[in-house]
C-alpha cells in the first residue's frame, strides 16, 4: 500500500508507447534543431579563423560561467510555480515568478558591472597571447549585455514551461534562432564584414527580442485560471 503504483505492464503496452512517442517527438526535433542553432555562431566564428574564434570562445565561456546564478534561480523557479500552481495557488505562483524575474535580472546586472569593471583582468585568466586579450577586453561589454539578455530569457521561459506553456515558450526560442540570429549575424559577418562585433551584436538581439516576447507573454498570463 507505500508503494507507487503507477509502474504496470500496462504502461509498456504498445498503444500507450505509441502515443508516448508521438507526444514527445515533435517536442524532441524542436530540441535538436534548437541546440544545431546554438551551435551556429561558433562556426561562423571559426570560419572567420583563429583571431576571431578565440576571442569568441572566450567570451562565451565567461557569459556561461556568470550566467550560473541566473540558471539556478529560473531552475528554482520552474520547479516551485509547477508546484504551486498544481496545488492551486496562482497568486504564490505569480509573485514567485516575479521575485524569479527581478532577482534574476539584479543578479545579472551585478555581474556585468563586475565583468566590465574587471575586463582586463578576466581576459587575462583565459590568455596571456596580446592577439586575444586586445579584443576580448574590448568586447566585454557586449558579453555583458549578451548575459543580462539571456539570463532574462532564461527566467521568463522557465515561467512559462511551468505555467503549461512549453511550447510557445520552445517556438520563441526557435523564432529567435532562426528568424533573426542566423541570419542577421550571416548579413552582418559576410556582407557587412563586421566580423566578431556583428557576431556578438546578431546574437544580443537575438536575445534581446526572444527574452522581451517571453516577458510580455509571462506579463499576459491569467494566474487565476491556471
Amino acid at each position: 500500500d507505500r508503494t507507487w503504483g503507477g509502474l504496470t505492464m500496462e504502461a509498456f503496452l504498445p498503444q500507450q508507447l505509441l502515443e508516448l512517442l508521438f507526444e514527445g517527438l515533435p517536442l524532441a526535433a524542436a530540441a535538436f534543431v534548437l541546440a544545431i542553432a546554438t551551435q551556429v555562431p561558433l562556426l561562423l566564428s571559426a570560419s572567420l579563423g583563429p583571431a576571431v574564434m578565440a576571442p569568441f570562445v572566450c567570451l562565451e565561456y565567461l557569459s556561461l560561467v556568470f550566467l550560473q546564478p541566473s540558471l539556478a534561480i529560473s531552475t528554482a523557479a520552474l520547479v516551485n510555480i509547477s508546484a504551486l500552481l498544481r496545488m492551486g495557488n496562482g497568486r504564490l505562483a505569480k509573485g514567485t515568478a516575479w521575485l524569479s524575474i527581478f532577482l534574476t535580472l539584479f543578479i545579472s546586472l551585478l555581474s556585468s558591472i563586475f565583468i566590465i569593471s574587471l575586463a582586463a583582468v578576466l581576459a587575462f585568466a583565459f590568455s596571456h597571447d596580446e592577439a586575444i586579450l586586445q579584443p576580448t577586453a574590448s568586447l566585454m561589454p557586449l558579453a555583458a549585455l549578451s548575459m543580462i539578455w539571456h539570463a532574462l530569457g532564461l527566467d521568463c521561459m522557465a515561467v512559462l514551461e511551468s505555467a503549461g506553456s512549453a511550447k510557445k515558450a520552445l517556438a520563441l526560442k526557435l523564432w529567435s534562432s532562426y528568424a533573426l540570429t542566423i541570419p542577421l549575424s550571416m548579413v552582418l559577418v559576410y556582407l557587412s564584414d563586421t566580423g566578431l562585433l556583428g557576431l556578438l551584436s546578431s546574437i544580443i538581439a537575438g536575445q534581446a527580442v526572444g527574452a522581451m516576447q517571453a516577458f510580455f507573454k509571462v506579463k499576459g498570463l491569467n494566474w487565476a485560471a491556471l
